[in-house]
């Protein structure tokens, strides 16, 4: 999906372009979320890595929406809890602003998340340190550089 849309936001008349039969509900519902919400994209696909923190990768879309900017993530599943968590991670990675996440249907319908929790922020950074850092019986948290 995400080489699909990346083809559409080149060129919304798509000459030439065939989309495969398991796709087009997803990419209709994208065609739906561009016409409705007209999003402006500075950046697509965008990989961002912290050697130090040993994390990395890769921001779907920064974008603006709504008078604001922040980071765009396609999906085609179900929201999750960890998808707040994943894009926090993004923003500690590349500080952009809102975490939005952007759930494609297979029926060509969509659904837009906002994910405004700043506990996704303390989450992240917590599940980091448990694995590369230390956690303390206070609930503070210390990331080894």
């Amino acid at each position: 999906m995400h080489e699909l849309t990346e083809v559409f936001d080149m060129d919304t008349k798509l000459a030439g372009f065939t989309c495969p039969e398991a796709y087009r509900g997803y990419l209709a519902a994208y065609a739906a979320f561009i016409k409705t919400m007209r999003p402006v994209y500075h950046a697509t696909e965008v990989k961002v890595t912290n050697d130090l923190l040993g994390l990395g990768g890769r921001i779907d879309r920064i974008a603006e929406m709504f008078g604001q900017h922040g980071l765009l993530d396609l999906k085609t599943g179900q929201p999750s809890p960890w998808h707040g968590m994943q894009l926090a991670a993004y923003n500690v990675l590349r500080p952009t602003g809102c975490r939005w996440a952007l759930y494609l249907r297979d029926n060509g319908t969509y659904r837009l998340k906002d994910y405004t929790d700043p506990i996704d922020h303390r989450r992240f950074m917590a599940d980091l340190a448990a694995t590369r850092g230390t956690v303390s019986p206070s609930g503070d948290y210390w990331i080894a550089a």
